[in-house]
């Protein structure tokens, strides 16, 4: 989500100093452009708000299988053997499978199942 931000100040004679707030702004994903009476700052607010928490939060662990492989690899174990190959909690084995159903990825059949990384 595209938002701006227009400040009215005097950029004559401050074009050193403009050029160096923009640099430093680029590597925040901020664009500076100015006019001689006007700044403007336009700035992809969730791009800012990635920067700014630093990828903070727990990472997902994505499987080496794909969804097709942990189906058929199911449908012969338990479900706790299932999730060892997954390479997942039990628990987590258990929310994915449930997501998978709901959206009729859960079956061999399906062909974007064989492309699509448990855990996804």
């Amino acid at each position: 989500m595209k938002e701006s931000l227009s400040f009215v100040i005097e950029t004559k004679g401050q074009e050193e100093n403009i050029l160096a707030l923009t640099e430093l702004l680029q590597q925040f994903s901020v664009e500076v452009t100015f006019t001689e009476h006007h700044l403007y700052l336009d700035y992809d607010k969730q791009a800012v708000n990635n920067i700014r928490t630093r990828g903070a939060g727990r990472k997902s662990i994505l499987s080496e299988h794909t969804v097709r492989e942990v189906y058929d690899y199911s449908l012969g174990h338990s479900a706790s053997d299932a999730a060892i190959f997954a390479g997942v909690s039990l628990r987590s084995y258990q929310r994915h499978v449930a997501r998978y159903r709901a959206i009729g990825l859960w079956q061999s059949d399906k062909e974007i199942a064989k492309d699509l990384y448990f855990g996804q």
